[in-house]
């Protein structure tokens, strides 16, 4: 599923803190992130930061952290949880990787979907 994540990361931060004060200081903390040269798909990345946070129950700034290190771990952890054991290709198309991708998308993209209303 391919997402604008310049779109949808606005939206999901404004309905998970309603409070402008709140909002202000989520965004102080997120925007550790992107500050670094190396840093890349911020929104994305902040969109995988919120869910992990919300879901999870993971304190942001651990989150953070996790994404500041290596953004891979957690694009990964956000998106893809449950079918990171599947590397080659017939694996892939195994009936236990199909069930585990469903379950992964039908977590965070509805999750995504029910934040930001698309």
């Amino acid at each position: 599923m391919e997402l604008n994540y310049d779109l949808i990361f606005p939206v999901i931060l404004g309905k998970m803190f309603v409070e402008k004060q709140d909002r202000e200081e989520i965004e102080v903390k997120l925007n550790q992130y992107g500050s670094e040269p190396f840093h890349i798909e911020v929104n994305r990345v902040k969109v995988g930061i919120l869910y992990i946070h919300s879901v999870k129950g993971t304190s942001i700034d651990e989150v953070i952290r996790l994404a500041c290190g290596d953004f891979r771990a957690l694009v990964v952890a956000a998106e893809s949880p449950y079918t990171t054991e599947f590397v080659t290709s017939q694996s892939k198309r195994s009936k236990r990787y199909i069930k585990a991708k469903s379950k992964q998308d039908n977590e965070y993209f509805g999750w995504i979907k029910q934040l930001s209303a698309l």
